[in-house]
């Protein structure tokens, strides 16, 4: 399921990239998308500009409602941190993989509706505890990814620093941090609706039938394997057809040979007819 670094060129993904994103357009997609937002958020006014005021999802009063494009767009505008290249890295990394898996039609759809749970899920929130947030970044949708990733095959060991982990901890450690970094600045309750977005892909991948947006291409004919011996030119012809006039013939030369072989021939002569 998922590429190795370079390939039969040094760097298959591009001239500077050292790696392969050929494949995956739906992720390079996501990444392309994520670092042009944020250099247009940079120099066009920044928070005060038309990016850090379009983009964002709002979950106060009916900004959720009037702005429905929001539900899809906070996602690519990430704040320069630290941590963004391991986002941008992870994104990619897994990303890829269930793209490759699941298809760049089923893999797109299935991003950006995890992306509007993930968003709408505060909405109710907002209105409980009178607390509206404002998203931005990769965080909680890549929570989603690696929960599906992780719902795939719970039990896949992966490695870091020498230490084996399995595929479940990890989606369970990066779904706790969200929900420990929500819960310190809006309280434990409200931080449960964090947690909308990965059940969803646990769900989807655990529960559900697969989706199916793109078609299969049909499968390569089967290449005829050579023979160790050639058939005669007309063998083919002869086993379709299934009729030979020199059947019988043929079998009484071949009884003639054994029995001249074992040496029957003098005590029992054959009739011909």
């Amino acid at each position: 399921m998922r590429r190795e670094w370079g390939g039969s060129r040094r760097y298959s993904g591009g001239s500077w990239l050292p790696f392969t994103w050929d494949g995956i357009p739906v992720t390079r997609g996501i990444l392309i998308a994520t670092v042009a937002t944020f250099l247009l958020f940079f120099f066009t006014g920044q928070s005060g500009g038309p990016i850090g005021e379009w983009v964002p999802f709002r979950s106060n009063g009916l900004d959720w409602l009037t702005r429905p494009w929001s539900w899809f767009t906070y996602p690519f505008l990430e704040m320069p941190s630290l941590w963004i290249l391991l986002t941008l890295y992870v994104t990619y990394s897994l990303g890829g993989m269930l793209e490759r898996s699941w298809g760049s039609r089923n893999f797109a759809a299935l991003f950006f509706a995890f992306t509007a749970i993930c968003a709408l899920a505060f909405v109710p929130a907002a209105y409980l505890f009178h607390a509206p947030v404002t998203l931005v970044g990769l965080g909680l949708p890549l929570a989603c990814l690696i929960t599906a990733w992780a719902a795939l095959d719970p039990e896949l060991e992966s490695c870091y620093w020498g230490v084996p982990v399995k595929a479940k901890l990890i989606a369970a450690v990066i779904v706790a941090l969200n929900y420990f970094s929500f819960g310190m600045s809006h309280g434990p309750l409200f931080a449960l609706f964090v947690l909308a977005g990965p059940a969803a892909a646990w769900f989807y991948v655990r529960k559900m039938p697969r989706l199916n947006l793109g078609f299969r291409a049909p499968a390569p004919p089967r290449r005829r394997e050579p023979l160790l011996r050639e058939e005669p030119m007309g063998a083919e012809r002869e086993r379709v057809t299934g009729f030979n006039p020199l059947r019988k013939r043929q079998e009484q030369l071949e009884i003639e040979r054994l029995r001249k072989l074992l040496g029957d021939d003098d005590d029992r002569p054959l009739s011909r007819h």
